[in-house]
């Protein structure tokens, strides 16, 4: 659970305003679906309001159509957490977020609307789970609580290294509101050789 100390620097995640928190939150999702091998292709990133979505970053296949490896199993985790762990990356240092790992970011980001985000990387972490018929319920819950940790900290590293990319992406929805992944990828391609 998360301790006073850290609820009070929670509220420093209120430094953006809605839209700008929802950029980053995008951002980290499109920057990681991008640049590591998911599988799967971004189809868009969007930052206009969508029903009960302030943004989404839409992928063209669905798992159904596609065969993961484990590697890409893990990617697809880090992209679902890449979101969070942007607007937190944003709003934290890197220390104070593996600091307090323990204290309880994840459930940051099951606290703060991002429950959906959380229940696919979580659906990913199963699938990587080889023994599963082994198992029971409780050691399952382990196993995938093991995997999102490892996930975690592995996009945290991820996006703190490349954050000016993060911050670059988040200014482009702000401005577009919606860009193709072929867009965005071009653009960031172009960003990146300059």
């Amino acid at each position: 659970m998360l301790d006073e100390d850290l609820l009070a620097k929670m509220s420093s995640l209120q430094l953006f305003g809605r839209d700008q928190k929802t950029a980053h939150h995008e951002a980290g999702h499109a920057l990681v679906a991008l640049q590591k091998d998911t599988g799967r292709t971004v189809s868009y990133a969007s930052v206009i309001p969508k029903g009960m979505y302030g943004g989404i970053v839409a992928m063209l296949e669905a798992y159904e159509d596609i065969n993961q490896t484990d590697i890409q199993a893990n990617h697809d985790i880090m992209m679902y957490l890449a979101g969070g762990v942007a607007e937190q990356i944003c709003g934290f240092s890197k220390e104070t977020i593996l600091n307090n790992l323990d204290s309880g970011f994840l459930d940051l980001l099951d606290s703060n609307n991002l429950s959906i985000d959380l229940t696919f990387a979580r659906e990913r972490a199963r699938y990587l789970i080889k023994n599963k018929n082994k198992l029971n319920e409780n050691e399952i819950d382990f196993e995938v609580d093991c995997i999102l940790k490892k996930a975690y900290i592995e996009t945290i590293e991820y996006l703190q290294q490349n954050k000016s990319q993060l911050i670059f992406i988040a200014d482009l929805l702000l401005q577009e509101g919606i860009l193709s992944g072929k867009e965005l990828s071009q653009r960031l391609h172009d960003n990146n050789r300059s």
